[in-house]
């Protein structure tokens, strides 16, 4: 196959990144010692994330993409960042709610400087990781801008809907408080992926971030909403081949 084919082969995938300029994100959370101790969907064990890092290197994606670890867990810093080749990626990225900084099971101000120096970004992921978007009374999420695919999502443990004022605290005082940290905060991964228009009003209005990181999956042109693939427990090099190269076959 070539890379003009509507459904490249890896290879032809990563070539086809490179010509363009773009980018895949994978999104990781807390990464597990082995599938036993998985417990949540969006957890990874670290053969699998191992998997996933040698599928990448092989294929030749490795500087076409950036490495996502959302929510500050301790598994970053102990099990992830001691074997990973940082320098390998476009990035590797923390995605860190201020509030979770030192509790139990996350990292600290300590780890979080001991990472930047290793090469790793930080990037917020709120204050508090509280979502970013208004629900109905139903629960269903109210429609996003065009080019979002949030619309009539409906979940479990939805809050109620965000004040302005209370989006706003979220996207100053996260970044703010990270600057003291760690140094410019470029972008803020919305936390649960969700946003609105009055999410992205706030953010050109103040001139916030040049990026809002989002769980919309797509290949990364540069865009200010940037699309990210959401990697669950049952994914695998496998799976994630053909979701990003759905995404970067033409239409």
């Amino acid at each position: 196959m070539t890379s003009t084919d509507p459904h490249p082969t890896p290879d032809a995938l990563a070539e086809r990144l490179a010509h363009t300029g773009a980018l895949v994100n994978l999104v990781f959370h807390d990464i597990a010692a082995d599938c036993d101790d998985l417990w949540s969907r969006f957890d990874t064990s670290v053969d699998r994330l191992h998997e996933i890092v040698a599928w990448c290197r092989d294929l030749g994606l490795s500087r076409r993409a950036r490495l996502y670890f959302d929510d500050n867990h301790r598994s970053l810093f102990d099990v992830v960042l001691p074997t990973l080749n940082v320098t390998e990626f476009a990035e590797v990225v923390a995605a860190v709610p201020v509030s979770s900084i030192g509790r139990t099971g996350h990292g600290t101000t300590t780890d979080l400087a001991a990472a930047t120096a290793q090469g790793v970004r930080i990037a917020a992921h709120g204050y508090s990781h509280t979502r970013l978007a208004s629900y109905d009374p139903h629960g269903t999420l109210l429609a996003t801008p065009i080019g979002g695919h949030y619309r009539d999502r409906v979940g479990a443990g939805q809050h109620e809907p965000a004040t302005e004022n209370e989006v706003l605290f979220q996207l100053v005082e996260a970044g703010e408080h990270l600057y003291t940290l760690t140094g410019a905060c470029q972008e803020f991964v919305l936390p649960h992926g969700c946003y609105n228009a009055a999410t992205l009003a706030l953010n050109q209005r103040f001139g916030l971030y040049p990026h809002l990181a989002t769980t919309d999956p797509g290949i990364d042109t540069g865009q200010l909403l940037r699309p990210r693939f959401l990697v669950t427990s049952n994914d695998t090099p496998t799976t994630l081949d053909e979701r990003i190269t759905e995404q970067a076959s033409p239409s």
